[in-house]
């Protein structure tokens, strides 16, 4: 009788065997005999697997998506929605809090360098757009006039990539990241003219 394969199961596996590479190694050592090595399988089994090498990478970024969806929806919070911390926690909860995390933001930003495939490309720029909205979001809430607003998106987006950034390359722990990003939208809202309340949306 023949073998019957989980082809669900097996495409897991493989989506998290490139993550864990590109995290520990970088995006240019995701290659099939890295990945089957990971997975303790030959790099013959793992190429009559794929379509193609080049897959490898968007189904790493894949994975790493799926995870960022199952803890958004999966998010417990009594803050009032609508308001100006449920914003801010909205896009606090996109940072990476553990070293799991930080090891998945390693991996997306190994996966999603410039020169990626147009398929992975298009899943980053999703994932900007995502979080430029989460960002809209607090300063919409803040009560700032239009320039100094544009301003406060621009700079908190770039603090939130910085200190991702800096927690990739352990320069800053998940905690201290975390803390000054907190420290920072803490000024942001005693600066506030006149934050906005959800019954004023």
């Amino acid at each position: 009788m023949p073998k019957l394969i989980d082809w669900g199961v097996r495409f897991e596996l493989i989506r998290e065997a490139v993550v864990r590479v590109a995290a520990r190694d970088g995006g240019a050592a995701v290659t099939i005999d890295a990945v089957a090595a990971e997975l303790n399988v030959s790099g013959s089994t793992l190429r009559r697997t794929l379509a193609s090498p080049d897959v490898l990478p968007h189904l790493g970024v894949e994975w790493i998506v799926r995870l960022r969806r199952y803890a958004w929806f999966n998010q417990e919070t009594t803050v009032e929605r609508g308001t100006l911390e449920r914003a801010f926690q909205a896009v606090r909860s996109e940072l990476p809090s553990d070293v799991e995390e930080l090891d998945r933001e390693r991996a997306w930003a190994a996966l999603t360098v410039v020169g990626a495939s147009d398929r992975v490309a298009r899943v980053r720029e999703a994932h900007d757009e995502h979080l430029d909205a989460l960002v809209a979001a607090v300063v919409a809430r803040l009560g700032l006039e239009r320039m100094q607003g544009e301003f406060e998106a621009l700079r908190l987006r770039a603090l939130m990539d910085g200190l991702v950034a800096a927690a990739c390359r352990d320069s800053i722990t998940p905690e201290q990241m975390l803390a000054v990003f907190d420290r920072h939208t803490s000024e942001l809202v005693e600066q506030a003219p006149n934050p906005i309340s959800p019954d004023a949306a």
